[in-house]
């Protein structure tokens, strides 16, 4: 049986945005909820699609599981995921990287 994702992009500014238990979203694919199906998402579909003063286009993905690794089975939608990462971090949907991560600002 093929996995889903409930995924949408942000009103605001269009970024990829994943559903996490409890009807929370995030920017970020790890720990969304993952469907057993398309039937078992039709009440998360459902509600998203109320939602759309802040969201657009939610919709089912398929997705595959590796171990607990959720990784986005077309590449469109793997592209779309990785989105642009500093406008991200900048609206808060991911962390900032660390120093040791080479996130160190640098002025010129």
């Amino acid at each position: 049986m093929p996995h889903f994702v409930l995924t949408a992009n942000a009103t605001l500014d269009g970024a990829a945005v994943f559903l996490q238990p409890g009807r929370a979203w995030s920017g970020q694919i790890d720990g969304a909820a993952v469907y057993d199906g398309r039937k078992t998402a039709e009440d998360d579909l459902a509600w998203a699609r109320t939602q759309e003063r802040s969201l657009c286009d939610p919709h089912l993905q398929k997705v595959k599981l590796n171990g607990d690794e959720i990784v986005l089975v077309d590449r469109r939608s793997r592209i779309r995921s990785a989105g642009p990462d500093a406008l991200l971090v900048r609206l808060g949907y991911l962390p900032a990287p660390t120093e040791e991560e080479g996130g160190a600002h640098v002025s010129v």
